[in-house]
């Protein structure tokens, strides 16, 4: 899954609908919840994470700015994307960070849904080293699978090659879902190259 990707799914989760934007960014299946595993206001801001960071993938650079949010504790993030023809696209995202043990995740939603249900996109974080940072959206295989076996109560919407994935349990059931999962729903990490001097360091408040 590239950057385009994982924000492609991002506004999906949020938006739940399909159009010909979506149709042609959105080649992987998405696994979203109404509810982010832990609640802003019980969220510390990850300082390390703010900054400027970069994809440089195969047809598309992205750039990913992030800092600070309106809102205690909130991020925004601020993705420019700069394709072959030179055309450049923009998209805002809002979210917070919550943590599972020792482990690190975002819960985003696309900014500009303009409802009040906008679902949640989870995605693993891990630092390797105070420029690089590495993540990973949930397998939306594993997802599935769990989800038609009750371990976790969803929906499956769509056919396999193209479905979506909802989470819609408690959040203290999704947490502890995820923290016996982890490796098996996080395990496709892609790595982001700081581009701005890093002014504070990996984890520093989360």
């Amino acid at each position: 899954m590239t950057m385009r990707h994982v924000f492609a799914s991002v506004r999906r989760a949020s938006k739940r609908v399909s159009g010909p934007a979506l149709a042609i960014l959105l080649t992987a299946c998405v696994v979203s919840s109404p509810r982010p595993l832990t609640p802003l206001s019980e969220s510390r801001l990850d300082a390390g994470i703010l900054g400027t960071w970069m994809w440089n993938g195969t047809n598309e650079i992205v750039f990913v700015h992030i800092g600070r949010g309106q809102i205690e504790n909130e991020f925004t993030i601020l993705t420019v994307e700069r394709g072959n023809e030179d055309t450049l696209k923009t998209e805002s995202y809002t979210g917070h960070v919550s943590k599972i043990g020792d482990k690190r995740y975002l819960n985003i939603k696309w900014k500009d849904c303009g409802r009040n249900d906008c679902g949640y996109l989870f995605v693993r974080y891990k630092y390797k080293g105070p420029d690089q940072l590495s993540f990973s959206t949930m397998d939306p295989d594993e997802a599935r699978r769990a989800v038609r076996s009750g371990k976790i109560a969803g929906r499956v919407l769509g056919e396999k090659w193209n479905h979506e994935v909802i989470l819609d349990d408690s959040a203290e059931r999704l947490r502890r879902f995820i923290s016996s999962n982890d490796e098996k729903l996080f395990h496709d990490f892609k790595d982001l190259t700081r581009i701005t001097p890093a002014r504070h360091p990996p984890g520093q408040g989360a």
